[in-house]
């Protein structure tokens, strides 16, 4: 996997970038797995703000990671995608029973790419517990760089 890593300071824009919002669906974007229940980049953002209000000193409160297949992998099926996402996810520091986030595939271009919006603020804590991804990454995402299982 070919991950790239972007934290940002809101998650409309990232929402709305991965969703494809306004475009058409010109990315051909597919819902691959998450723990959000919205479809749309406006129902997620609702989701989302809730984490926001747990912690709003969080300036940077979204993550957005695009992860790639290597080149040589092809086009890997929804369950690997999955896999891989919740791996990642895990690896960087996210409970996944206590995270709020969503993958999706963007089938625009040549290459296989998945696009993951997670929350840097625990759904459980009601001090909205802050996931620090930056420490997570380093060593998670070398191992990852050259590996699809």
């Amino acid at each position: 996997m070919i991950p790239h890593v972007e934290i940002g300071t809101g998650y409309k824009g990232c929402l709305d970038y991965i969703y494809d919002t306004g475009h058409k669906n010109l990315k051909d974007v597919e819902y691959i797995c998450g723990t959000a229940i919205g479809t749309t980049a406006d129902e997620l953002l609702l989701e989302f703000d809730h984490t926001y209000r747990l912690r709003p000193a969080l300036k940077k409160c979204v993550a957005h990671f695009s992860l790639s297949a290597s080149p040589g992998d092809g086009r890997l099926d929804r369950n690997k995608w999955t896999e891989i996402a919740e791996q990642f996810l895990q690896k960087v520091g996210f409970d996944l029973s206590q995270t709020l986030y969503t993958v999706v595939r963007h089938g625009e271009t040549h290459h296989d790419h998945i696009h993951i919006a997670a929350s840097r603020s625990s759904l459980m804590d009601q001090l909205g517990t802050m996931v620090d991804v930056i420490y997570g990454l380093f060593e998670p995402a070398g191992s990852l760089k050259n590996s699809t299982t």
